[in-house]
């Protein structure tokens, strides 16, 4: 019974819209040049789409082009990063304040890498730790290697948390830290 509702439904549409023409005894259908007039719609939106996204992906492109030249130029220490671990949240949030993307960029790629080389020294730290004897960890290299990796653990929680208040401010700028691989 719906389906009959939904035929009737579409046949009046159909016959209100002109498509079909009623003539002395019977109902034709007069699509002449409706498939032409199609085709051309189609392509032309098809060039045209094509035409934006070459427009949308040239413009991507050159503008990451002058960010990463941009970014590159800005040398940043390691040194510089380290020693921002002595500021406070807010210290470090004025810092940011004044600071432009491309800088916050360069400081965050530096503190990737930085991240990366501290959860590399906490693994190697942390392998040999769990290869002492139980006895020896108790001695002074045992010592030494558990102080030496409390401090890295240390840096790195402290440069996770710096970082996150760079890229809260990138994000605050709309960069996307994931197409950047940060």
């Amino acid at each position: 019974m719906k389906i009959l509702g939904f035929i009737a439904v579409a046949a009046t549409m159909v016959l209100s819209t002109g498509f079909i023409k009623t003539e002395e005894g019977g109902v034709t259908a007069d699509l002449s040049g409706l498939a032409e007039k199609a085709n051309g719609a189609t392509e032309k939106v098809t060039t045209d789409v094509t035409a934006v996204t070459k427009q949308a992906e040239a413009m991507v492109t050159n503008a990451t082009a002058k960010a990463e030249a941009v970014v590159g130029a800005i040398a940043i220490k390691a040194e510089d990063i380290m020693g921002n671990l002595n500021l406070s949240p807010e210290a470090l949030k004025e810092k940011l304040a004044s600071m432009t993307s491309e800088n916050l960029m360069a400081y965050a790629e530096q503190y990737k890498t930085l991240l990366a080389e501290k959860k590399a020294q906490i693994a190697e730290l942390t392998t040999q730790y769990k290869k002492l004897a139980w006895y020896k960890r108790y001695s002074a290299k045992g010592k030494l290697i558990k102080e030496q990796l409390n401090t890295y653990k240390g840096q790195y929680d402290g440069l996770m948390e710096q970082f996150n208040l760079y890229s809260g401010k990138l994000k605050e700028y709309g960069v996307d830290l994931s197409t950047l691989g940060l």
